[in-house]
């Protein structure tokens, strides 16, 4: 009977070895997979951006087509949108860079 009881303490722990394994492994593919979502909705706020953006590129290429001044509110809705996709792009990256990482 003595032999049984380290067995079975023995059969235990590697039982919850492995479980703890699988936990884990669980925990990383949940990470990645909500990266992955996080990668997706960045990606499709740039592209959001990038075409409100398209007005007010317009409107300055022809200001500057005709050698005119653009509008001071399109150059200043150009500007903010292109801090924006500034913004998203860094975070993309950064997703990107925990993405490889994980």
């Amino acid at each position: 009977m003595g032999c049984k009881t380290p067995l079975f303490g023995i059969k235990s722990l590697t039982f919850e070895l492995y479980e703890y394994k699988i936990v884990k492994g669980d925990e990383s593919m949940f990470e990645k997979l909500k990266l992955k979502k996080q990668y997706k909705k960045c990606l499709l706020e740039i592209e959001q951006l990038e075409a409100k953006r398209a007005r007010p590129q317009a409107a300055i290429v022809e200001a500057i087509l005709t050698n005119s001044t653009p509008s001071d509110d399109d150059t200043d809705y150009f500007n903010m949108y292109t801090q924006e996709i500034n913004k998203r792009r860094e975070r993309l990256r950064e997703i990107k860079a925990k993405l490889d990482n994980v």
